[in-house]
């Protein structure tokens, strides 16, 4: 602990040593024999002001098509447990955040692109996602190329099949049939 002979301010910094209870007496001397003196007592706590930020883990949905229902469930933790606030930043007028559901809905109108930012925040602080989404004409249809590796194979080999779906609004179901 210093203070400064001439401006008075007591500067001290300590560590993890230094919690609990202090007793400061600080004493005031004019050179001339005269003094004063205060004494007062410091509380040093461990610190509870870290926060981590919550954390969006889900992905939104890019693509939409116009006059079906876009659906984006937002999913975000806090390593704190604080309690979450969910917020539309900026999106279409008829977009909506359902705060309890926390699911982000809107019926697009037009084949308008929109950009869409919402928030995630606790007490101390929060975060921010982006995105843009496409809106496709109405009549899209779903479609979906396959990749089989290897192409050939003999009985008991074991086949890869991956399929890639095309303008699908997720989620998407995949479902397997074989026939002989």
């Amino acid at each position: 602990m210093q203070i400064n002979a001439i401006t008075g301010i007591i500067n001290w910094t300590l560590g993890i040593a230094g919690l609990g209870l202090h007793t400061i007496t600080i004493r005031v001397d004019d050179g001339n024999g005269a003094f004063a003196t205060q004494t007062y007592s410091l509380q040093v706590n461990e610190s509870t002001t870290t926060n981590s930020l919550p954390v969006i883990t889900s992905t939104p949905v890019f693509q939409a098509i116009a006059g079906r229902e876009y659906q984006y469930p937002i999913i975000a933790t806090d390593s704190d447990d604080d309690t979450l606030d969910y917020a539309l930043i900026e999106g279409p007028a008829s977009m909506t955040l359902d705060p309890t559901t926390v699911l982000l809905i809107w019926t697009p109108d037009s084949t308008d692109s929109v950009n869409v930012r919402i928030s995630v925040s606790d007490n101390n602080g929060g975060v921010v996602q982006g995105w843009t989404i496409t809106v496709l004409p109405a009549d899209t249809q779903l479609s979906a190329d396959l990749t089989i590796t290897p192409q050939f194979v003999s009985p008991g080999e074991a086949v890869t099949i991956q399929v890639i779906p095309h303008n699908a609004i997720a989620p998407v179901a995949f479902s397997l049939e074989i026939r002989n």
